[in-house]
């Protein structure tokens, strides 16, 4: 059916990978027709930056504290994993690969 259909391996993938190519305004490159724009994709938390507050009690009775980067935020140049949704018309930007 795929092969009567036409169309390459990629156009019926539900995971795309992409390079961004531009954090503000996001962009990122699928192939050399298809560039997506903020739009079209949705970002999970993976791709977010996401910081805590720690506090920590150090052996001086005192305490440090900071914080913590859980995840930093997408970059330039990173490669990402996609999931295609509604026929194509969104992308979930689920990780860095």
């Amino acid at each position: 059916m795929m092969k009567a259909r036409g169309g390459s391996e990629q156009d019926y993938s539900d995971e795309v990978l992409g390079t961004v190519l531009s954090v503000s305004p996001l962009q990122i490159w699928i192939d050399a027709k298809q560039i997506l724009t903020e739009d079209f994709l949705e970002l999970s938390a993976l791709v977010q930056e996401n910081k805590i507050h720690v506090s920590l009690p150090v052996s001086s009775g005192g305490k440090a504290e900071g914080e913590i980067t859980l995840w930093r935020g997408l970059q330039d140049g990173d490669t990402v994993r996609m999931l295609r949704v509604q026929k194509g018309q969104r992308f979930i930007v689920l990780e860095r690969t």
